[in-house]
């Protein structure tokens, strides 16, 4: 059976018909499968792209009894397969064509770790730690935000925003943005002069602005590029880029937890919290007994919040922005 993809994360596509295709931590697919093989019952397979560990499904045409033995294709027979390198466009209601150069504010993203157990992850030579008052609070209250604790990127309301991701690690990272999507301009590797430092004066000729692709997350390929960018100019289409802080990370939690993030710090006016909301503050993710105050505050957090915190990672995103 064919798997034809007609959204992604979200955004209807046109109709991309595959045999297989490659999903990234976080992304999501809407596929059609039409039942049109002679009946019988066929597997449904997916594997980890690096353990191996497999899980099944089977589909079933009706009538067909049980105890028949699902037919099987092996991994190995050549298969027409999707990435995050194929032209999946928007529909025509979703489609949209930027006309470069139109971008206010152009930001460049350096991702390295260190080597060799890769413990820490930085972006510009910084590592991302939380302040002691949530971003978004400090934002509301007008309060100068802790760049020198943060990676954070200023740009105001309406603003449009090219961000490229230059990565010098040797694997390849699924790159998400709370809240919003983005633009898919370009990503590597390509014949580019330099196959890790994209340079936009000089290669953006190689970036797509004529119906890109649009969705909230996107592979990062290792040792290489990704361009992605922002607009709020077509609000038939593209949500409002609403102020506030917007987190940018590496959707692996070993590697979001090692520093691989940044905050898109959108400034404008900031709705006022609930009267009710409640606030933890100040805390820190840079103390030494923050782990094992866990089992506390996830007490605590679902005790006010009515949600489960099932590690250090969860704490973070309930409460760190």
């Amino acid at each position: 059976h064919n798997l034809t993809i007609v959204a992604t994360d979200g955004v209807y596509v046109e109709p991309y018909t595959v045999q297989k295709l490659v999903i990234a931590i976080g992304q999501r697919y809407d596929i059609l499968v039409t039942m049109n093989q002679p009946p019988a019952a066929y597997w449904m397979r997916a594997v980890t792209s690096r353990t191996f560990n497999e899980s099944n499904g089977i589909l079933q045409y009706s009538n067909v009894p049980n105890s028949v033995e699902p037919d099987s294709t092996t991994f190995l027979t050549p298969f027409k397969t999707l990435n995050d390198s194929e032209p999946l466009v928007p529909t025509n209601q979703n489609s949209f064509t930027l006309q470069p150069p139109i971008f206010k504010k152009v930001a460049t993203l350096n991702i390295s770790c260190n080597e060799p157990i890769k413990s820490k992850c930085f972006v510009n030579g910084k590592q991302f730690m939380l302040a002691d008052t949530p971003t978004l609070i400090t934002m509301y209250e007008r309060q100068p935000a802790p760049h020198n604790i943060s990676n954070i990127i200023d740009f105001n309301e309406n603003d449009t925003v090219l961000v490229i991701v230059n990565n010098f690690i040797n694997i390849s990272h699924p790159m998400h943005l709370h809240g919003h999507g983005f633009f898919v301009l370009g990503a590597g590797p390509s014949s580019l002069t330099d196959a890790i430092n994209f340079n936009y004066q000089r290669d953006n000729v190689a970036l797509n602005y004529n119906n890109p692709p649009y969705r909230d997350t996107v592979s990062l390929p290792q040792q290489s590029w990704l361009v992605i960018g922002f607009t709020a100019n077509n609000d038939d289409f593209l949500e409002q880029f609403d102020p506030g802080s917007w987190l940018f990370h590496c959707h692996i939690p070993y590697d979001m937890e090692a520093g691989m993030s940044v905050i898109f710090n959108v400034n404008g006016t900031i709705s006022p919290p609930p009267k009710d909301f409640p606030i933890v503050r100040p805390f820190s993710s840079r103390a030494p007994t923050f782990r094992m105050q866990n089992i506390t505050l996830g007490t605590w957090l679902k005790k006010q919040l009515g949600i489960y915190v099932v590690s250090s990672i969860a704490i973070l995103w309930a409460i760190g922005i």
